[in-house]
């Protein structure tokens, strides 16, 4: 006969794995030393590449030299995107789009060394996938770029919050920009997407903030 709590344990381990496959969350980290595409399985460990509402991808140092990734042919959706490598990590496009989703974060970490990391291809804040501003979290102190073009469908925009170096080169239509940090911020979007209290809309302008909302 079987006791009450083998029924439980039976019970919550079978409820454990059928969400597991439900939610079906990969969290991945790059693990080869080279470039190569987004798409390839295995290039990440686990051999699966995330893309999906809820997926995270890490790239650690893992590389002795610079190394460029390419977003396949369509999009790559990630909720959670963390570089932390001194050397650097460039993300290009091969026809596709980098898409943030939920409340989306990239992280530039500098615990292993301080690498000038950037996002070449284009940035989709895109109104189906995203449900908050898009938070940036820049810890090296080697500048991070976003030269893809940003394009803002769900008017949430972009949270920076520092604290070092962040440019921004493309042709960018998000609808906002808050600084909630000691930030050094050089942006080239559009006007409306950056103004400092008091002065004239910036293009490439250079700015130290302390802690506060830029944009009104």
């Amino acid at each position: 006969m079987l006791s009450c709590r083998s029924i439980f344990l039976s019970s919550l381990l079978g409820f454990a794995a059928s969400h597991t496959t439900l939610l079906g969350v990969t969290n991945a980290a790059w693990n080869i030393n080279g470039s190569g595409s987004w798409s390839v399985n295995s290039n990440w460990n686990p051999a699966t590449a995330p893309n999906d509402d809820f997926d995270t991808a890490t790239f650690p140092n893992v590389n002795t030299s610079p190394v460029t990734i390419s977003i396949p042919n369509s999009f790559v959706e990630i909720q959670a995107m963390t570089i932390d490598s001194p050397q650097s990590y460039t993300f290009i496009s091969s026809g596709g789009s980098l898409v943030p989703t939920q409340n989306g974060t990239i992280s530039i970490l500098n615990t292993s060394g301080n690498g000038a990391h950037t996002i070449q291809a284009p940035l989709e804040l895109n109104v189906t996938d995203l449900t908050a501003p898009l938070q940036i979290n820049q810890q090296s102190t080697s500048p991070f770029t976003i030269s893809g073009d940003i394009t803002d469908t769900v008017a949430l925009g972009m949270v920076y919050n520092g604290p070092q170096r962040m440019i921004l080169s493309g042709n960018n239509s998000f609808t906002s920009l808050n600084i909630t940090a000691e930030a050094l911020l050089r942006n080239s979007s559009k006007p409306h997407s950056c103004r400092l209290i008091n002065l004239p809309p910036c293009s490439f302008l250079a700015f130290r903030v302390l802690s506060f909302d830029l944009i009104h």
